[in-house]
């Protein structure tokens, strides 16, 4: 009898083996498909697989990963050009990035929107205390909010004054740089670090700041003013750092999934983060966590995952301790095999309403500031507005005792430049710079002859530039 039960089940094993051999491998913790009408992903879950996205049908033909991988770097950025700006099919307004936020950047499809920088989850009626960051700045780029500067896959929104904050500077590791928090909606929030030169996001944001101006170098280029990376990351080994330091989450594939179903193209650095790579002809690292899983040796490619060689690929999860007034907060990324690791919240400091904080209930005079009454006060944190960047009012905080009382309020930028004259720059461009930002208008000097009809506004403008004769006779020739 025993044996016949061993035979049994010896061959019910067999079929189970069978069967299993036809069913598809479901990576854990990722979406069995994505959403195209809301984002579906969530934050800080590591995307190892592209099954349930539509990138198969994205990349074929000559555009597949094993023919693309095999050509030089000129030839892979160029057919990645050709393939994003080809299948762009509808060309958003900058309105499209305010009013679809809600579908892009949502959290798990509950419309809510996700705050770049401070990872804030910010409601559309929140308007105010957000708006849509250029993470590649428009005075770096194109100086204009239409075609690279209103991309869907460019735009993002940002807590106002952590935007403010940033400003134009460059990408880059600050080094022990000054911390900036978010204002209201998003009041405590750390939103990054930043110098006089470089602005630092938070670690679980590198990747997407690095994978999105990847996107605008290679899908916008000179077309938009983006002619080198290094315009706008301190440089290609930090971009690249950035890179491997965060990988792509399934929130970030989700945005990808329908930002394709709204304009047609896909950013290719999110599901290939291996290109990030060969376009700088850089070996791709064997290690790379990626969703195409094409990085890591012995993987078979798209929607493989990073199982092939029988290796681990951590997928974390999160979850946060909340800061309080004056304690700070814990967020805990925990992977299934039991690896984690932690990142500080900050405390979010007091916020009074006549002798009351409206978050924790001290009273002045109590707590951690006993016997002070605030009464003398300082501004902090003031920026002004000038025409290309918004300004805040400054926080106002105790001068005994330095608890912040209350928080400032948003400056919109009045959008108005005022331009000095025309110069001649290094590279022989005629440009004049706004007196009050960095923004820069430049052009040839025969286009720039153009827009003057007379010939006498054209010496005279000649002359202002320091021209030389023979140019003022030809121009007279003409």
């Amino acid at each position: 009898m025993k044996r016949y039960i061993k035979s049994a089940i010896a061959a019910l094993l067999a079929i189970v083996i069978i069967i299993s051999g036809y069913l598809p491998i479901v990576a854990v913790g990722q979406p069995s498909s994505y959403d195209t009408s809301y984002n579906s992903g969530t934050r800080d879950v590591v995307c190892t697989t592209l099954d349930g996205t539509s990138a198969d049908a994205y990349y074929n033909g000559s555009y597949e990963y094993d023919v693309l991988s095999e050509k030089s770097a000129s030839e892979i950025k160029s057919a990645l050009t050709s393939l994003m700006r080809t299948t762009h099919t509808y060309i958003s307004s900058y309105n499209d990035c305010h009013y679809k936020a809600d579908r892009t950047d949502c959290e798990n499809g509950d419309k809510r929107v996700s705050l770049i920088y401070t990872s804030y989850s910010a409601t559309m009626s929140q308007w105010n205390g957000w708006n849509r960051e250029h993470v590649w700045p428009q005075s770096l780029g194109g100086n204009n909010t239409s075609g690279g500067g209103a991309d869907l896959h460019h735009i993002r929104p940002s807590d106002a004054v952590v935007n403010s904050t940033r400003g134009n500077k460059k990408y880059g590791n600050t080094n022990g740089g000054t911390a900036k928090y978010g204002s209201n909606p998003a009041t405590g929030y750390l939103g990054g670090y930043y110098n006089s030169t470089y602005f630092e996001p938070l670690d679980n944001v590198k990747g997407d700041v690095a994978r999105i101006c990847l996107y605008v170098y290679v899908r916008w280029g000179s077309n938009w003013g983006a002619d080198s990376i290094t315009e706008v990351f301190q440089s290609v080994d930090v971009l690249l750092e950035w890179c491997a330091l965060d990988p792509v989450d399934t929130w970030e594939m989700g945005r990808n999934e329908v930002i394709e179903d709204i304009q047609g193209n896909r950013n290719v650095f999110i599901d290939y983060p291996e290109y990030a790579w060969l376009i700088f002809d850089r070996d791709v690292p064997s290690n790379l966590t990626t969703p195409s899983g094409e990085a890591a040796g012995g993987n078979s490619g798209s929607g493989s995952g990073n199982t092939g060689d029988g290796t681990h690929t951590h997928s974390y999860t999160s979850s946060v301790t909340q800061p309080t007034c004056t304690t700070e907060g814990v967020k805990t990324f925990t992977c299934s095999c039991g690896d984690k690791y932690t990142e500080k919240v900050a405390a979010t400091g007091h916020s009074y309403s006549g002798n009351i904080c409206t978050r924790c209930g001290v009273t002045i005079g109590s707590g951690t500031n006993p016997g002070c009454t605030h009464k003398n006060s300082v501004i902090k944190n003031k920026v002004d507005a000038n025409c290309s960047t918004d300004g805040y009012s400054g926080d106002i905080y105790c001068a005994d005792c330095d608890t912040r009382l209350e928080y400032g309020n948003q400056i919109p930028r009045n959008d108005v430049h005022s331009f000095g004259d025309w110069e001649v720059d290094q590279d022989g461009k005629c440009v004049k710079h706004c007196v009050n930002c960095d923004i820069v208008i430049s052009m040839t000097m025969d286009d720039l002859l153009t827009t003057v009809e007379s010939d006498a506004e054209k010496i005279l403008l000649l002359l202002l530039l320091g021209s030389g004769d023979s140019l003022l006779l030809d121009t007279l020739a003409k």
